[in-house]
């Protein structure tokens, strides 16, 4: 379960679906969404998310990269739904998170 939890935070732009990672581990998707749960508190969609929007964040602070751009790079399809998930998940939009959490180097 380590190891699929590590790949997930290491490419988090992949199209990670439950049928793949189930896949690899050779289980059902019931049995490995509920294994992952009780391994790590959260179910595997959910640490899918949270690995995109530590991506863009780390994107958003350490480059001048569109927001269009961080979307595709951290696994969206969507900017509009990247946009959503990203306030859903921070309070803020990528924009405003950029703003505040610049580094006074980059002023």
């Amino acid at each position: 379960m380590s190891v699929i939890r590590t790949k997930i935070y290491n490419q988090p732009f992949l199209n990670w679906t439950i049928e793949g990672l189930s896949h690899e581990l050779t289980m059902s998707r019931s049995c490995f969404q509920h294994l992952y749960k009780d391994f790590f508190g959260v179910s595997p969609m959910a640490d899918v998310i949270a690995s995109r929007i530590e991506h863009a964040k780390y994107l958003l602070t350490t480059t001048d990269i569109s927001v269009k751009k961080i979307a595709e790079m951290s696994g969206y399809a969507s900017e509009i739904h990247f946009m959503r998930q990203f306030k859903q998940q921070t309070g803020q939009t990528p924009s405003q998170y950029r703003e505040h959490k610049i580094k006074p180097d980059r002023l």
